[in-house]
């Protein structure tokens, strides 16, 4: 299993994109959870994403890192390759699965 803990990245996560300023959504997905999730595709494993110990997330952050994850890719391969975990706040959980519920995924099925 490949393992990211969001305090790896930061500590306090910022908004959609890098206009927006610091510990961006889209710097996160590009320097970390993009290379990642696609490393996990190749090798058959589960990418664990740990995402508690931070002070919050926007919305923003969520739509720039795992909004885009499920515009570029599969629904079927999130759901088979990435497993999230979120004990401080299970909500961020919930907002996380709105982002895969809203946007369709551009890759066929």
């Amino acid at each position: 299993m490949i393992t990211i803990r969001l305090t790896e990245y930061t500590k306090k996560p910022g908004g959609r994109d890098t206009r927006g300023g610091v510990n961006s959504g889209e710097q996160f997905y590009n320097e970390m959870l993009l290379p990642e999730f696609k490393l996990a595709l190749q090798n058959h494993e589960k990418l664990f994403v740990d995402l508690d110990n931070v002070e919050g997330y926007s919305t923003s952050f969520l739509n720039g890192s795992f909004g885009k994850l499920i515009r570029d890719f599969s629904r079927a391969d999130i759901d088979n390759y990435l497993q999230l975990k979120s004990d401080n706040d299970p909500y961020v959980l919930k907002q996380i699965q709105r982002q895969f519920d809203t946007y369709k995924s551009k890759v066929a099925v």
